[in-house]
């Protein structure tokens, strides 16, 4: 008996043990990747993904985004046979993770291999069209975001040429974002409508029509019961495609309005004069993160977080942390972004 249970006893440290070490890998490679997309040199990135991918992380998830950004590094030097087989090893890895289905489809179209382009086109659009509620909420909630390895979080919403009216199949994913919207764990939270246009007319014209998409998006919202306050509209026209624009596939891709999670708030009821003064810097700090202006976002949070941890004001303290975490992840400050994440998510349980 005790030869046996000492043996069992040695397996289970071991298992612990080797379970730390698995997660300290992944760690060590989130760390690199992260180190990886700020560089703005091609080699230095390939260098950093590359030593990501050498470590001992089996944590697909993690692994798909290190293979889709090495393929991207790849993209961009004009090395597309390279691009393709490490896009297709995200996919393989993470089948809903789904930039590399759009990246692939703009890899082809430059290849002019159209049919191709069209299939991995059409494969993104499937994986980003009708969305439950659930989906809908995980994917603008901070609460389940695990690392800072992952973007700020956003939804698409698409549009037809040239139009800014909404097809039923819009209706009804609209329909699943109110509800998420309006799920208590989003009551807080603001958000940015952002429209886009694909290149087609002029980039006056385009501006003003990714104006009017945002803002029927924000109408439909707002008459059916959710608060304009926490809506704010902007338009990008042709500027900031995500597709290429090339093929009809990626114009389509590009004809969209994006539902961008931008901070959260505190309910406007009698307070302190510090713990008002703290919603005041709320409000500004979210306003320089409209301007793009990060840096003094960052610190306008700073100051509010400040003042609400004086006060013990809990509610105040998360809508702090929760801002912090978007404006330095705007800021690619991984470091700062994860801490304030982390506590954010202590209170939020």
């Amino acid at each position: 008996m005790r030869p046996i249970m000492i043996f069992l006893s040695s397996i289970l440290i071991l298992m612990i043990s080797s379970h730390k070490t698995l997660a300290d890998e992944c760690k060590k490679a989130v760390e690199l990747y992260n180190k990886g997309t700020i560089s703005r040199n091609f080699m230095e990135k390939e260098k950093l993904f590359k030593e990501a991918l050498s470590l001992i992380c089996k944590d697909k998830q993690i692994l798909a985004k290190i293979h889709n950004n090495l393929a991207d590094t790849y993209e961009n030097q004009n090395r597309f046979n390279e691009a393709i087989a490490e896009y297709k090893k995200a996919i393989e890895l993470d089948p809903s993770l789904h930039t590399p289905y759009i990246s692939l489809g703009d890899v082809y179209s430059k290849l002019k291999d159209q049919k191709s382009a069209a299939k991995y086109y059409g494969k993104y659009y499937s994986l980003t069209s009708l969305k439950t509620k659930d989906q809908l909420r995980g994917s603008l909630s901070l609460r389940g975001i695990t690392r800072s390895i992952r973007a700020v979080p956003s939804e698409d919403l698409y549009f037809g040429f040239d139009e800014a009216i909404l097809t039923k199949e819009s209706e009804k994913q609209l329909e699943e974002l109110l509800g998420a919207l309006n799920d208590h764990e989003l009551r807080s939270y603001r958000f940015q409508l952002v429209g886009h246009t694909c290149d087609i007319g002029s980039d006056l014209y385009n501006q003003k029509l990714s104006e009017r998409r945002a803002e029927t998006v924000k109408k439909w919202l707002v008459a059916h019961g959710y608060s304009t306050h926490q809506l704010i509209t902007t338009g990008f026209g042709e500027k900031k495609p995500i597709a290429d624009n090339n093929t009809e596939e990626g114009r389509k891709l590009n004809r969209r309005v994006e539902i961008r999670t931008i901070g959260l708030g505190v309910a406007e009821v009698k307070r302190s004069s510090t713990e008002g003064k703290g919603m005041e810097l709320l409000k500004e700090g979210e306003r320089l993160f409209l301007e793009g202006k990060y840096d003094q976002a960052a610190s306008s949070y700073e100051k509010a977080l400040e003042g609400f941890r004086e006060n013990n004001f809990k509610e105040g303290i998360r809508s702090a942390l929760g801002n912090l975490y978007l404006v330095y992840q705007t800021l690619s400050n991984s470091e700062k972004a994860e801490a304030n994440l982390k506590e954010f998510q202590k209170i939020d349980q």
